[in-house]
């Protein structure tokens, strides 16, 4: 560990994702052992990271260097929770501003993400659902079609993204925007899209797949809005649909925001185990966290290189 952190890049993002790990392994460390603390922990823990990444996407696909400044920001609830909503009004307002300048999806989910952190002070759980599941519409509507030269449905985009903006009136509106997030994704092709991706072959092949394999169970995980509510619902979520996204994701974006190498060691474990414990939570919380664990675990064991191998690449 001391040896990737030598080799880290000293940007705001990488800094702020560098602290936002280590208070998201607190955060799972102290569940079974200290509520208040797993409570305390896991909003900053979530958003801190999610910023980070949201920031240097942000970034990319507005051209704008100063949208990486904004990552650091997402450790202001450290200090007072209820910060969360002036995080909220900033990066909504900086997003908003670039949608209406043409990046319409991409910064236009982002800003709806951002929208649902500014009311954290009147409805903390629903808000952090509705920021995690913005925020996952507005980079995988984008990238899981194109990344199999497809275009999501334009309509259909901007209808999850309005549904998932009113979900502060009805936490029911959340099982309506992911059908449409679904089908605006084309998650109905992911057949083709995985027997594409296993066309492929060698090692860019077993990324597609883990890639593709990785939207597959999220979809598995997503039936959880229609049977459970309030803090059942928020920790199904969590634990499945949100972060198999964030673990499907982790191999090609955080080694190049960090400056290290990918080891490549694709496995759909993360996706399995995540997906048992997220339908677990509500009957036994101890075997989630222990599923949780192992999910997070593997999920790291994919791209973290081995800092006793010399010339990984």
């Amino acid at each position: 560990m001391i040896f990737l952190v030598a080799r880290l890049r000293r940007d705001a993002v990488s800094l702020t994702l560098l602290a936002s790990a280590a208070l998201m392994l607190a955060s799972v460390i102290s569940s079974p052992f200290s509520a208040g603390l797993h409570w305390s922990l896991s909003p900053v823990a979530i958003v801190a990271f999610t910023n980070s990444v949201a920031a240097a996407y942000l970034a990319s696909v507005t051209r704008s260097k100063r949208a990486r400044y904004l990552a650091p920001l997402g450790l202001l609830p450290l200090y007072d929770q209820n910060l969360l909503w002036i995080l909220g009004f900033a990066v909504a307002s900086f997003s908003a501003f670039k949608a209406l300048k043409g990046e319409r999806l991409a910064a236009g989910g982002i800003a709806v993400a951002y929208l649902h952190l500014s009311l954290w002070p009147v409805m903390s759980c629903r808000a952090l659902m509705g920021y995690l599941a913005a925020l996952i519409y507005a980079v995988s509507l984008n990238s899981l079609p194109r990344t199999f030269r497809d275009r999501p449905s334009g309509p259909l985009s901007y209808l999850s993204l309005a549904l998932t903006a009113l979900l502060y009136l009805d936490e029911r509106l959340l099982s309506a925007s992911l059908l449409a997030y679904f089908a605006a994704a084309r998650y109905y092709k992911l057949p083709r899209y995985c027997s594409a991706a296993r066309s492929a072959g060698g090692v860019a092949g077993r990324g597609l797949f883990y890639y593709c394999s990785g939207h597959a169970f999220a979809a598995l995980s997503s039936l959880h809005p229609f049977f459970f509510k309030g803090l059942a619902l928020f920790h199904s979520l969590a634990l499945g649909f949100v972060s198999i996204h964030i673990f499907t994701r982790l191999p090609t974006m955080i080694p190049p925001m960090l400056g290290i190498p990918n080891a490549r060691r694709y496995t759909s474990a993360p996706f399995v185990l995540s997906a048992l414990s997220s339908a677990l939570w509500p009957v036994s919380k101890h075997a989630a966290w222990i599923l949780y664990t192992l999910a997070f675990a593997s999920a790291l064991y994919v791209f973290l290189p081995n800092p006793f191998k010399r010339g990984q690449r």
